[in-house]
């Protein structure tokens, strides 16, 4: 009984001192185990969160995208409705156009846009940038597909035209430069840097209250002003432009 007693005890120490030694073995591979996969979740994780991530950024870079075009869309129209409004009662759109050439000659006298008789162009008809500015008028139909446009800020012809605020009325005329001269304006009325003038509808080639520049140098002389214009038109890019008409 003694010796089954004493192997017992042989047997547990025995046991004891494996399982001392294993371990911290297995203590370490269950936590490398547990390492890894814990590794492996969070890949997993981050990548499904990555995905979601480039799925997101992709909606929000087509929203807007979607987002511009509508704006454009929506800008277009206010312009086009703002042009209706201003021109419904005396005048019509003819076409959109866009400009062939400049006279590399003299800048600011004349330029050729590429429509022409095809699209019903004639005489006289207006010119005005997207903005709804004053540009020039047409004096000659040149072909089917090209017209000639006398700018305003040629020497040739000129503007009846008003100041807005005072409503003083004088005459603009073109100088072949950056710069218009406003004629008429008696010494005795003010006129202020900035001041705003459209056309007046005298002659009746142009329409009434079309913007076409600001006061830029005002000088009184004996009896009448001496005032510069600065153009609107000039300030932009003019290769699109519309073609107007009175409305008989």
């Amino acid at each position: 009984m003694s010796s089954n007693i004493v192997m017992k005890d042989k047997s547990t120490f025995l046991e004891y001192t494996i399982g001392s030694i294993i371990s911290p073995f297995q203590i370490v591979i269950n936590k490398s185990v547990d390492y890894i996969g814990s590794k492996w979740e969070t890949y997993f994780f981050s990548k499904h969160i990555y995905k979601k991530y480039i799925e997101n950024k992709n909606k929000i870079f087509s929203l807007k995208k979607e987002n511009y075009l509508l704006h454009s869309k929506v800008e277009s129209l206010k312009s086009q409705l703002k042009t209706d409004k201003i021109i419904s009662n005396q005048f019509r759109v003819v076409t959109q156009t866009k400009v062939v050439s400049i006279n590399n000659n003299f800048l600011h006298s004349s330029i050729m846009i590429d429509t022409g008789s095809n699209s019903k162009i004639k005489k006289n008809m207006v010119v005005i940038n997207e903005d709804l500015e004053l540009v020039g008028n047409i004096t000659d139909v040149i072909t089917p597909l090209t017209a000639k446009v006398r700018l305003i800020t040629s020497k040739t012809g000129g503007v009846g035209a008003y100041i807005l605020n005072e409503e003083m009325e004088g005459f603009l005329t073109g100088n072949n430069s950056d710069v218009c001269s406003f004629k008429y304006i008696i010494e005795s009325k003010q006129v202020n840097l900035g001041d705003i003038i459209l056309t007046s509808g005298t002659g009746g080639i142009f329409p009434e209250n079309i913007k076409i520049g600001k006061v830029i140098k005002s000088e009184k002389e004996y009896l009448l002003q001496t005032i510069d214009i600065a153009p609107f038109f000039l300030k932009k890019p003019i290769n699109k432009l519309i073609v107007i008409e009175k409305i008989k």
